[in-house]
């Protein structure tokens, strides 16, 4: 089982948005794992990021199975967009899915691999979460919890 798990910090606060401005801000998670086939981090969250009234800033379109580009994945149509990258390049079964710097996935609600190892070590990774908001976003605090697993690999 894993010895130590760590988050850098219990919140992102990305401030004030700019309209139309990409802006990121992350957690550094760490994991110290004795696990002799490793381990698996996974990240969910129980909702979009909404505001007091209800109001969402939308998810990307793009997955954790299948990331995309951000001009890609955050339409110019849409009213704001949030999604992450983790820079773990290399998840379970060797997939580099989130191996490209510009590869971003929407939160979900059911708990999905943001970090993996096959052997026991200390790793550190990122994850980045990006935000864009238009002039259509309804203006106001917006939150949401996202949740970490680390889980020993068997």
């Amino acid at each position: 089982s894993p010895r130590a798990f760590e988050i850098s910090t219990k919140s992102v606060a990305f401030g004030t948005l700019g309209f139309n401005t990409n802006t990121e801000a992350a957690q550094r998670v760490t994991v110290d794992t004795n696990a002799t086939e490793g381990y698996q981090v996974l990240a969910y969250t129980d909702q979009l990021m909404m505001n007091t009234y209800g109001d969402t800033i939308p998810a990307i379109t793009g997955t954790n199975l299948s990331p995309g580009g951000w001009a890609t994945v955050c339409p110019v149509i849409a009213s704001g967009c949030f999604g992450y990258h983790t820079t773990d390049a290399t998840l379970d079964g060797g997939s580099s899915r989130f191996g490209a710097l510009d590869s971003y996935a929407a939160l979900d609600t059911t708990p999905r691999e943001v970090m993996y190892s096959s052997v026991p070590l200390t790793d550190v990774h990122d994850i980045v979460y990006r935000i864009k908001v238009t002039p259509d976003q309804v203006a106001g605090d917006y939150t949401a919890n996202i949740i970490y697993i680390a889980v020993p690999v068997h």
